[in-house]
């Protein structure tokens, strides 16, 4: 049966008030019937020249889209997944100019996403593709962070300019809502290396506001938008679908609000060891998870608060430097305890919308 690539494109925002800044391109098969295959039914079965002119097509047609938008006055960027054979490729750079280039496109706006688990990481080749890339004006991102971890050993040396969280961190922030302490600890070291933050897979409304609550950079998922075909795309950038979202606003989900606990949290415990602002605990303390749990009418014998003020009374102990090990241990304890509360809430929740 015939068949030929054809491109999905799915937003990317920006959770610090700019709104939709890229399109991802996701390459799907389209059949003869009118059926549209995802990857997984594919790609496996693509010899390494066609997984070559599969990445080539998705920049081609995303090019296409990006000039479509243009002359509507939406300038976006633009990624596209290719991996090993791809970037081994010695004409990559040429065909990336060429295309690149015949299209008037800024090469600046072009993203290529490599896979983290891709073992030719490791290989100096590879590093100097990716170096000649960079220099004919593309940009690098490293995808699904999390997966391996060999890259994270070398992050630093890796010449990239974004990082994308494993989708695997956040699909189950319902049931383990703890694992937004990794997220938030990625993002510090996407700070720290200079290099922007996007997590995929942002799939709900209240994980959504667990991101924006995090100050996580930028995100893609159904919480936002589907993959659509380019002509859906513009229609759907046309009519303004994404509003910026404001990153100062309070969390208005039981995920959200224990995020942004999280967050804050972390600046308390960094302030009570550095030791310099110390007085400002007490204005800090209006915890934004408390707020939430309150405007929700929960009395304060509820044990989300109860668990709260226990962790409030740790670190009262810990800010007057008493028994730093052993407040440590406790407070760990108190989180851990926290966070089985908020899941099994989360899980009350679920069970009640459906």
């Amino acid at each position: 049966m015939s068949a030929h690539p054809i491109a999905y494109f799915q937003p990317v925002v920006d959770l610090r008030g700019r709104g939709v800044v890229a399109v991802e391109a996701l390459a799907r098969l389209m059949l003869a019937d009118g059926r549209v295959l995802t990857p997984a039914a594919f790609l496996d079965g693509m010899s390494a020249q066609s997984r070559r002119d599969l990445s080539r097509e998705m920049l081609r047609q995303g090019l296409a889209l990006l000039a479509r938008l243009d002359a509507q006055g939406i300038s976006l960027g633009l990624s596209f997944n290719v991996d090993a054979d791809f970037i081994l490729d010695a004409d990559c750079v040429h065909c990336f100019r060429d295309l690149v280039d015949a299209s008037g496109i800024d090469p600046g706006r072009i993203t290529l996403e490599i896979l983290e688990s891709g073992e030719f990481l490791t290989t100096e080749s590879a590093l100097e593709l990716m170096r000649a890339l960079r220099e004919a004006g593309a940009r690098i991102a490293l995808d699904d962070v999390g997966s391996a971890y060999s890259s994270l050993l070398r992050l630093k040396e890796l010449p990239i300019d974004r990082i994308k969280l494993d989708q695997a961190f956040v699909r189950d922030l319902a049931q383990g809502p703890d694992n937004l302490v990794f997220v938030m600890a990625l993002q510090s070291l996407a700070q720290g290396l200079d290099v922007e933050l996007i997590v995929e897979g942002v799939e709900t409304p209240a994980m959504l506001d667990a991101m924006i609550a995090l100050g996580v950079d930028s995100v893609q998922g159904y919480a936002l938008a589907r993959p659509m075909p380019a002509d859906q795309l513009a229609a759907w950038m046309i009519d303004g679908a994404i509003t910026p979202h404001r990153n100062d606003r309070q969390p208005d989900t039981l995920l959200g609000a224990y995020a942004a606990h999280l967050r804050q949290r972390a600046l308390m415990d960094s302030i009570i060891r550095e030791g310099t602002f110390v007085h400002v605990l007490d204005v800090i303390h209006d915890c934004p998870l408390v707020r939430y749990l309150s405007a929700q009418g929960m009395r304060n014998d509820h044990p989300l608060l109860q668990i709260h003020q226990r962790i409030v009374h740790i670190f009262h102990g810990r800010r007057r430097l008493i028994d730093l090990e052993t407040s440590d241990t406790n407070l760990m304890a108190a989180e851990q305890h926290l966070a089985r509360l908020v899941a099994d809430a989360l899980s009350a929740e679920a069970a009640v919308s459906c």
